[in-house]
């Protein structure tokens, strides 16, 4: 899921970008304008409200600030059905409540000693940029005593900015930022 705020009214953006920080309620009633609060269950949704209002509205008189991901709420069944589907390949959905529990196996990759390992790329809005997540597996190739085997070994590491487990690889993208936001950074 994505939460949102959308800024309505000339002055009311303009303190937004002046200041950084959503205007207050007590600000809005002395100098007009509206904070709006939207969530939205894909990214998707998410992208295409952006456009809407970036197409129907002029910038000065309404702004849409950064969406943040939020884990997409979970039935009681979610945990079990994780554990069960680890193996699958493809997309896997939760049969009670229909929560995506895994994305397709990644298939953006990165070679080492010629061969692949599957790499991840998520946009991480706290940090404003992408990062490229690897696999445990991969990261234990690369070291030796904690010294690089080889200068190709250095070199690729650089590239990555973490390493999870085959599990955690598979996330769907939300969850995959709320894990790496409180395990990683």
């Amino acid at each position: 899921m994505v939460e949102t705020f959308a800024i309505f009214g000339e002055a009311a953006c303009r303190r937004y970008e002046d200041t950084g920080k959503l205007p207050t309620e007590y600000w809005l009633k002395r100098n007009d304008g509206q904070v709006r609060y939207f969530i939205f269950n894909t990214k998707g949704e998410y992208d295409a409200f952006v456009r809407g209002m970036n197409n129907t509205i002029g910038c000065q008189n309404a702004q849409v600030v950064q969406g943040k991901f939020i884990k997409t709420p979970q039935c009681k069944h979610c945990d079990h059905w994780q554990s069960f589907f680890s193996d699958k390949e493809g997309k896997v959905f939760c049969p009670d409540c229909g929560r995506m529990l895994f994305e397709e196996s990644p298939k953006s990759m990165i070679e080492f000693d010629s061969t692949q390992y599957p790499i991840r790329t998520v946009f991480m809005s706290e940090m404003n940029r992408n990062i490229t997540l690897g696999t445990t597996a991969l990261n234990n190739l690369l070291l030796v005593d904690g010294n690089y085997i080889s200068e190709e070994a250095r070199q690729v590491d650089e590239q990555i900015f973490a390493y999870l487990s085959d599990e955690e690889m598979r996330f769907p993208d939300e969850d995959l930022i709320i894990f790496v936001n409180d395990n990683i950074l």
